[in-house]
């Protein structure tokens, strides 16, 4: 059998008859009423599924009446393999057929007549059989990109059906809700959103949920608290409406974020205190409080004394009684020397360690500036890894910054020159 499809043409019809006539008057006629519809003709099965199996046919039209296989019986073996439009084309049918060939699962039954114009209705019925395949294929491949964008999107997505007079019921959820609420997404489909989330009675979701669906407004929430026996902290939440009186809920868990900045309006709050400090100790004591208001259990303040630091104030723990050199290690003398914070979240193994009283995981060093000197260093450790994060680190600078103008002002002016080689190298 010639293979003569080219893979451009708009459709390409298999006609599937082992009437050579027939074969060849369709043909003549599809090419006169649609131009762009390429037929090609065979009356083995084997050639049909071949095609089938290469991608190179839109349309199988078949005739009823063939001497290995009738339509209907075709059409089973087709649909056991492909979804391609399956028209039965037959001179000899009867309702009887007919209802075996939809129940075979055919697109389209029609009786073959002898007047041109019936050959204008076919092709016109083909390609109507192929638009909407085609139409569909096309839905079905964005639904799986959509389907693929929101399972890879870190924002948890829940989606929730509408039902009069007051109902959400949970349809579905990406992994990213899983992982940000502990939600078993297959136990609460088909359960309405006060079942699955008792503690709305605190918040009240519920009800700007259903005036989203029914306004189509588009609303945020942030810094929504949320405590059940699933999930705790803040979120923040987009919830839009979406086709079939459905809505989306979009979320993200802020949490680190607003105790970063609950931090810092403590830390500006503490720092209004500053102008009623009157020594270096003091301020350096200050420091130590306000670490330990912002939850930090193992602090220390180590002062530049030349050649070492050495710790001048301690919590948590004993403070590290020996001096540390600048030509020796530890974390603290690495923050001095380069002149930057240090955040090291798993200390194990980390040849700059130097291991105070209490063994600690994590550590996390921030020099005070002041000038072109290094006049300390404040460090935060914990005995668990991955304990602190860059927020921690920003607020520990910004601390930094506060205790570097504070002495700045109580020095009344820029630091005097300690001997040569007594300070911290100033290039950075």
């Amino acid at each position: 059998m010639k293979r003569g499809f080219d893979p451009n043409a708009r459709i390409r019809v298999l006609h599937v008859d082992d009437d050579a006539s027939h074969q060849t008057i369709l043909k003549i006629f599809g090419e006169t009423f649609d131009p762009e519809m390429e037929i090609e003709a065979t009356a083995r099965v084997e050639d049909v599924i071949e095609h089938i199996e290469s991608g190179d046919v839109d349309c199988i039209l078949s005739d009823y009446r063939m001497p290995v296989c009738n339509g209907v019986e075709l059409a089973q073996r087709v649909r056991a393999i492909s979804d391609l439009p399956f028209i039965l084309y037959t001179g000899h049918g009867s309702e009887e057929v007919a209802e075996d060939a939809f129940a075979a699962g055919v697109d389209d039954y029609i009786r073959k007549e002898a007047v041109p114009s019936h050959y204008k209705v076919l092709f016109k019925r083909i390609r109507s059989a192929v638009e909407k395949h085609r139409a569909e294929a096309q839905l079905k491949a964005s639904l799986l990109t959509s389907a693929s964008i929101v399972e890879a999107i870190p924002s948890g997505l829940l989606i929730y059906q509408f039902q009069e007079p007051d109902r959400l019921i949970l349809v579905d959820g990406n992994p990213a809700a899983v992982r940000l609420t502990g939600l078993d997404i297959d136990f609460w489909q088909g359960k309405d959103f006060s079942e699955v989330w008792p503690y709305d009675e605190e918040v009240g979701l519920k009800k700007r949920y259903i005036e989203i669906v029914r306004t189509g407004e588009t609303m945020y929430f942030d810094r929504i608290y949320w405590k059940d026996e699933r999930v705790e902290g803040y979120f923040s939440i987009r919830t839009f409406r979406i086709p079939g009186d459905r809505i989306a809920v979009a979320f993200d868990n802020i949490s680190e974020r607003v105790r970063y900045e609950e931090r810092l309006l403590a830390l500006h709050r503490h720092a209004t205190r500053l102008d009623d400090l009157s020594s270096e100790e003091e301020v350096r004591e200050w420091t130590m409080d306000v670490l330990e208001y912002l939850g930090f259990e193992y602090l220390s303040y180590l002062e530049n004394a030349g050649k070492y630091l050495i710790a001048r104030s301690s919590r948590g723990r004993n403070a590290l009684m020996r001096p540390l050199p600048f030509d020796g290690k530890g974390i603290t003398v690495k923050a001095a020397k380069e002149r930057r914070s240090i955040l090291i979240k798993d200390l194990s193994g980390n040849p700059d360690y130097v291991e105070g009283p209490i063994p600690a995981l994590s550590e996390l060093a921030v020099p005070v500036q002041l000038g072109d000197d290094i006049i300390a260093v404040i460090n935060v450790e914990s005995q668990v890894t991955d304990a602190f994060n860059e927020q921690d680190q920003r607020v520990l600078e910004t601390l930094a910054m506060h205790v570097s103008s504070a002495t700045k002002k109580l020095r009344g002016e820029p630091p005097f020159e300690l001997e040569p080689g007594k300070t911290v190298p100033t290039t950075q």
